[in-house]
């Protein structure tokens, strides 16, 4: 049994009449019978196109770009086509390899299209009866041989086109010798018809006077009705505007809030004045800032002061104890104390002598060994600071090279990009000439231009400027300090004074700084160790000194004294104690004693601030707490009188200021003050007003403009009525006809004339004559050689064919009886196919049948080739079939729907027509075979799911009568929103359109798209004008807006990258991860978030974005901006008209939201 391959679904992501991602996927194929039925134009054929490029490669695959899932028996396959390659995947393994059975030369015999088969006599069957002849001749095609060798089966008849020349080289020549002869009297006719046409200007002329005339006489009609319907309105609205029914409202409205505010503050003040004098406060405290300050100043000082008091007294009570105590317990060590002064300070210098000698001593030794490690000093030639400050003068002198390179008069121009910059103004130049020579002459000033740009751009500049100039001196005045202190120090500077070798002599004094900086510090350490020694040394001897004369004077030798120093100063610490203790008793009492003085002092300045005499704590307390906050209530609400009698002076004068302003409003509106109901019918009758008023200026303009013009035509205006005029146009277009025919005739007349007079026709004829009979005597010369060729080919091929007899053939046969209820059969000669009708016994070959019957026929030879080719694979791949019934009468037909009915259970057939009886025809396969696909439904269902119309309610003006919703209209039709990146044309006419009933009545003509209604209408109409500004805003709206990158579209694209690096799958994984634009990827690749991504494939990739759409330079446009640009571009495209409606709707749904109005509309003659 044959395996079956079928596709499962299908992705068109491009092909010619469908911009990428416009096309919709097709996921739910059957394997059976799949039915693509749809109008023309819907996209089937681009559907099988896609489907054949997709499983055998062909010429289409470099305009196609897709993708499908196939299944097989043995796996699923995914196939993909791209650029030009085909991709073939077994997703079982992994493997990419061609599906099996495929065979790329033999494709077109699974296409079978109506057409074709009709167009094709034996050539349809050509391959198939190739391969008959071949196997019939035992595996050697004599037929092709005998063609290849030039042999002929029968000699060339009159039809030759040797003998065709030759006869029509005898006719041309007999012909120019009648026609010279019937042809005597033309000049005669020439001069009658030239004297009639001289008539022609002169009724041109009066036509255009006339319709001149007749646009005067319906322009005055139109002024006559303005001035009617102007005069009709109140006369006071030339001083209104539709906002000044508005505004006395407003105006009403703020004097009414003015007079609320004002009595809110009278309200305010009288409770804020009343709060103020129930503070009972002085005005003398309230003049007074720091009052409330002090008061709290003083309290906290008398607080503190009597805490003292407190502290110091229980300081001094326990001071007096201690020392009582002691005195107790060392009475018997002596009758009086000795003098305080005397052994203390002895006391206190034998503890700090004592306590000194140790790390006196120890100072001094580790001093002296640190000298020892350090060892001895170093010579240095040139001290760090020196060399700093010359590497400071060449950094300086670096950065001013580098400022010098980077500037546009020091800065060269690399190679490349001379020869890019050559090469684009060379391309320009080339272009300014060809559009000088083809389109105007003035555009050969471009080439000039762009080669001056060039060669501005690469010269280095003459002239440089003042700045430059003084860096330049600046540089050369620092290369001579380098030079200059370098020799100073004995340095030997770079080998070349340029950025390289300072740079490198850069390097050197870095290394020399840090090391002489090295030396140096050591050497400070050095001299510092040194110093300590000698300090160390001083201060041991001075101790020495100082212990021999405290000893001394207490009666001690200097021997004994350092014996015997522990055991005096054992004694000393409980003196010192005594002396202590008999200090701090002394220094209690004197704190004690001024503290009484400080609360004494606190508690009268706080009386004093009170104005009492208490001096009770307490009592002083509650005093100061009661009086602090009065004063600061007091102190606040002063402040907010203050603020509130500011404030109601500024209320006052508004209220004052809006009772004025109302009043000026209603003297300016000339209306009586009050009259709102007359100022609201008027305001809403400004609007049409004015659209009047304007009307009636343009259309005085244009009178006036055309009686300047015209004043024949301003005569006949005022003459003639406007039907007197079209009659007498109508009778002049009728006489231009005539003349027109007369014209034509003319031209004939005069070609003639001068072809028989200056022509050569008749020498031509001779020669062509003469030159005709030798080509036809060749000819029989080779007739004769070729024939004998064919003799000899045709008698090896009889004693063949009698060996060999195809088993294919026969299959053939088997089908054409299966499908035509046995009536004819299939055979085959070198002729060609032959039908031999079983009922009457003859043969016809295959353009002696009929239409129906050929295809049947032509169809069963398809079959058998498809049969044959798939015998060594065992493997049936699909078949299309396009529009194969149409002209099948009720029995072939259904003899043709059984005969795919039982091809589709062995293989997956697709049946592509436009034909509603051949949907039903074929449905009546039954449901487990067929699978219905409206191709059409299709596509409306994943255009609306792609893009949405979006809901636009217009902002609505008062106006007369109500308009229906135009957006629910749109719903009922289910038009779809606009895209940005598709063309307008393809757009739905509801687009054009502002109402429902216009509309309507183009939709009932099958006019449901843009295009369509611009091509009825032609260019002049003002809904092509309408779509002209829709394709203008869309260019306008595109700059600065980029597409949104897909991962299929940039492996299809043609960038020159290598897709196999790191950075590639980079892009990839960012793009598939997250939405972005060109712009968004240029920006991960500037901030270095796409690794190892080099400069030259950053120029790549840039300018393929660019080119693609996927980036932009430009800022985007905004709504109004693309409005304003509108505005100024087409000076017909007025405001408040049904064309802004149109455009501001369409740039709501692609870029942003926008307001319009709907508006009363406004038509006269």
């Amino acid at each position: 049994m044959k395996r079956k391959a079928w596709i499962k679904s299908i992705r068109v992501h491009k092909s010619p009449g469908f911009e990428a991602g416009t096309f919709p996927p097709i996921q739910e194929l059957g394997e059976h019978l799949n039915i693509i039925w749809g109008p023309n134009g819907v996209g089937k054929s681009t559907l099988t196109r896609a489907m054949r490029a997709l499983i055998w490669k062909s010429g289409v695959s470099k305009e196609v770009e897709a993708s499908a899932s196939l299944q097989t028996d043995e796996s699923l396959w995914d196939l993909s086509l791209a650029n030009g390659r085909l991709r073939q995947i077994r997703l079982a393994d992994d493997q990419e390899t061609s599906l099996p059975g495929r065979n790329d030369e033999l494709s077109e015999s699974y296409w079978f299209t109506l057409h074709e088969l009709l167009q094709e006599d034996a050539g349809n069957a050509a391959t198939f009866l190739h391969e008959v002849r071949t196997r019939m001749q035992g595996g050697i095609d004599l037929g092709s041989a005998c063609e290849r060798a030039g042999g002929i089966f029968t000699f060339a008849r009159a039809t030759a086109w040797q003998a065709r020349d030759a006869k029509a080289a005898i006719e041309s020549l007999k012909s120019v010798v009648r026609e010279q002869e019937e042809h005597q009297h033309i000049q005669d006719d020439i001069d009658a018809l030239q004297r009639e046409i001289d008539e022609g200007p002169s009724l041109s002329e009066r036509k255009g006077v006339i319709e001149r005339a007749l646009f005067l006489i319906e322009t005055k009609d139109a002024i006559e009705t303005l001035e009617r319907k102007l005069a009709s309105y109140d006369p006071a609205i030339g001083s209104i505007t539709t906002d000044s029914f508005r505004r006395a409202e407003e105006l009403k409205k703020a004097l009414k809030k003015a007079e609320d505010d004002f009595d809110n503050y009278a309200s305010l003040d009288e409770e804020l004045t009343q709060e103020f004098r129930e503070c009972s406060v002085e005005g003398r405290h309230l003049q007074d800032r720091e009052k409330s300050l002090r008061l709290k100043k003083r309290l906290d000082e008398f607080e503190k002061a009597t805490l003292a008091q407190k502290a110091s007294f229980d300081g001094f009570s326990q001071a007096q104890e201690t020392l009582e105590e002691w005195e107790r317990e060392h009475s018997w060590l002596m009758s009086d104390p000795p003098k305080e002064a005397t052994l203390l300070a002895y006391v206190e210098k034998l503890k700090q002598i004592a306590s000194e000698c140790e790390p006196l001593r120890c100072s001094l030794d580790a001093h002296t060994r640190l000298v020892e490690s350090l060892g001895e000093c170093e010579q240095i030639g040139h001290t760090a600071k020196e060399l700093s400050k010359l590497q400071l003068r060449l950094s300086d002198w670096i950065s001013l090279s580098w400022k010098l390179q980077g500037s546009h008069e020091g800065r060269p121009l690399k190679a490349g990009i001379r020869k890019k910059i050559l090469l684009l103004v060379s391309l320009i130049g080339i272009l300014a000439s060809a559009l000088g020579i083809f389109v105007h002459p003035t555009l050969f000033i471009a080439g000039p231009l762009a080669i001056l740009g060039a060669i501005a751009m690469l010269l280095p500049a003459s002239g440089k400027d003042a700045s430059f100039k003084m860096k330049e001196n600046e540089h050369r005045e620092k290369t001579r300090e380098l030079q200059q202190m370098t020799a100073e120090l004995g340095i030997e500077g770079p080998d070349r004074w340029d950025i390289e070798s300072c740079q490198a002599f850069n390097v050197l004094l870095e290394e020399q700084i840090s090391a002489t900086g090295q030396v140096e510090q050591m050497n400070r350490q050095r001299k510092l160790a040194n110093g300590l020694v000698e300090t160390s040394q001083e201060k041991l001897s001075r101790w020495v000194n100082d212990w021999r004369d405290a000893a001394l004077a207490i009666g001690l030798q200097d021997d004994e004294a350092r014996l015997e120093g522990a055991q005096f100063f054992h004694f000393a610490q409980r003196l010192e104690a005594w002396s202590t203790y008999r200090i701090a008793y002394v220094n209690a009492k004197k704190a004690m004693e001024l503290d009484k003085d400080g609360s004494a002092k606190a508690l009268l300045a706080l009386q004093n601030e009170l104005e009492t005499e208490e001096s009770d704590l307490a009592a002083l307390k509650t005093m100061s707490e009661s009086l602090y906050k009065r004063l600061e209530k007091a102190a606040a609400l002063q402040v907010d009188l203050e603020k509130n009698s500011h404030q109601g002076v500024s209320l006052r004068a508004e209220k004052e200021l809006r009772r004025e302003a109302l009043h000026q409003f209603w003297e300016t509106s000339g209306l009586p003050f009050g009259a709102e109901e007359r100022l609201k019918r008027l305001s809403s009758q400004v609007e049409e007003w004015q659209d009047l008023q304007r009307a009636l200026r343009h259309t005085l303009t244009l009178y006036d403009t055309a009686a300047e013009e015209s004043p024949a035509a301003l005569d006949l205006s005022n003459t003639f009525t406007a039907e007197d005029l079209r009659q007498q146009s109508e009778q002049i277009e009728e006489q231009q006809k005539v003349l027109n025919g007369k014209l034509q005739s003319l031209g004939g007349l005069i070609k003639t004339y001068d072809d028989l007079k200056f022509g050569s026709a008749l020498s031509k004829a001779q020669l062509q004559r003469a030159e005709a009979l030798q080509e036809l005597e060749t000819f029989r010369q080779e007739q004769v050689m070729m024939r004998m060729v064919t003799v000899l080919a045709s008698e090896l091929k009889e004693e063949s064919e009698k060996k060999f007899q195809p088993q294919v053939l026969e299959q053939a046969s088997e089908w054409l009886a299966s499908i035509t209820s046995n009536r004819y059969t299939l055979s085959a000669s070198d002729e060609g196919f032959f039908a031999t009708d079983t009922i009457m016994g003859r043969n016809y070959k295959v353009e002696e049948l009929s239409s129906g019957t050929r295809i049947q026929l032509l169809f069963s030879i398809r079959m058998a080739f498809i049969t044959m080719q798939e015998k060594s694979s065992e493997v049936s791949l699909p078949i299309f079939l396009d529009e194969l019934l149409a002209n099948s009468d009720d029995e072939r037909a259904s003899a043709m729907v059984d005969a795919i009915a039982e091809i589709a259970r062995e293989r997956q057939v697709f049946y592509v027509t436009a034909q509603s009886d051949e949907v039903e025809r074929l449905k009546s396969v039954g449901p487990s075979l067929v699978n219905l696909m409206s191709l059409e439904d299709i596509a409306r269902e994943y255009k609306l799911s792609v893009a949405p119309l979006k809901p636009y309610v217009p902002e609505k003006r008062q106006i007369p009568e109500p308009l229906e919703d135009y957006h629910e209209y749109a719903v009922a039709l289910s038009v779809a929103g606009p895209s940005l990146w598709e063309p307008v044309t393809g757009l739905h006419s509801w687009h054009l359109f502002c109402e429902s009933q216009d509309l309507y009545r183009y939709l009932k003509l099958g006019l449901s798209h843009c295009a369509q209604i611009v091509q009825a209408l032609g260019p002049s109409h003002p809904l092509s004008f309408r779509l002209e500004l829709l394709k203008t805003a869309q260019n306008l709206a595109k700059e600065g807006r980029c597409r949104i990158l897909d991962v299929p579209t940039l492996e299809r694209s043609n960038l020159d990258l290598n897709r196999g690096a790191n950075y590639w799958s980079q892009i990839l994984g960012r793009v598939a991860t997250e939405p972005m634009t060109g712009n968004d990827l240029l920006r991960l690749v500037a901030d270095k978030e796409i690794k190892n991504f080099s400069e030259s494939n950053q120029e790549i990739l840039t300018d393929w974005l660019l080119k693609q759409g996927f980036a932009s330079e430009k800022q985007p446009r905004q709504p109004e901006e693309i409005m304003g640009s509108l505005f100024v571009h087409f000076e017909a495209f007025e405001a408040d008209t049904d064309d802004e409606t149109v455009v501001r709707r369409w740039l709501a749904g692609v870029v942003g939201q926008a307001v319009y109005h709907a508006r009363e509309k406004l038509f006269f003659t």
